[in-house]
């Protein structure tokens, strides 16, 4: 019964303590770290070549897909004049 009583004390505690230690965890973390000046020296040292390419793997695969939707829709709307030629 002893041994209950103090856990339940200390998981009260807990409670109350984690959100707070957590909180400041964190804003040392935030303090420690300038996560603003990493991401610019990150995007700074990344190679103008390197992002070519990734964008022009990217534009690749976007213009396939827009290419064959205009082959589809240039085939309907021609379909469309042929029928409509044909009747008039």
């Amino acid at each position: 019964d002893l041994i209950r009583t103090i856990k339940d004390a200390l998981m009260k505690e807990i409670r109350v303590l984690l959100p707070r230690l957590m909180e400041q965890y964190t804003r040392q973390l935030e303090e420690q770290f300038d996560v603003e000046a990493l991401v610019y020296e990150k995007v700074a040292a990344f190679s103008a070549d390197k992002l070519e390419a990734i964008l022009f793997s990217i534009m690749r695969r976007e213009f396939k897909f827009i290419e064959l939707i205009g082959a589809l829709l240039g085939f309907m709307i021609g379909l469309i004049q042929l029928v409509l030629i044909k009747f008039m």
